[in-house]
């Protein structure tokens, strides 16, 4: 929580929040998206989730756009997650209720569910320091020192 206070300080920002998040703006219509039957996420669209959570304001698709400062998505599973029917995937915020029919189904059509388990993606390849690139598996991330980010 420092160097989050610290971030927010160096910005300019209210740190308040940071200790307080209820001083943020909040959302007047926050809808929990359910899974439609049990299997497994298997992938996510990203591009396709940020314009949802551009449709619901949280961005501009012209620069007049206003932008709702409560608005967003909350991802509740990640690719491999098991989902059980009716389990909450997502939640989205959004102060226009307008908005929230067709960012929801824009947001449901970026995932794609299958009936089996899937492995998980290796989700970093490789790091890149002033000395060269560094590729490894995961496995290999896991045992290393977390001071060689620094």
């Amino acid at each position: 929580m420092k160097s989050s206070k610290e971030f927010v300080a160096a910005q300019g920002g209210n740190i308040a929040v940071i200790e307080d998040p209820s001083k943020l703006p909040q959302a007047s219509h926050i809808i929990e998206v359910k899974a439609e039957k049990a299997g497994y996420l298997e992938s996510v669209q990203s591009d396709e989730v940020g314009i949802s959570a551009m449709m619901l304001g949280a961005g501009r698709a012209t620069k007049d756009d206003v932008l709702d400062m409560s608005a967003g998505i909350v991802l509740n599973k990640k690719v491999g997650d098991k989902v059980d029917a009716g389990e909450t995937i997502a939640t989205l915020y959004t102060c226009d209720e307008a908005k929230i029919a067709p960012a929801q189904e824009r947001f449901l059509n970026a995932l794609t569910f299958t009936d089996h388990e899937i492995q998980a993606r290796q989700l970093i390849k490789a790091i890149v320091t002033k000395d060269g690139v560094k590729n490894f598996s995961d496995k290999q991330f896991l045992k290393m020192n977390y001071n060689y980010l620094g």
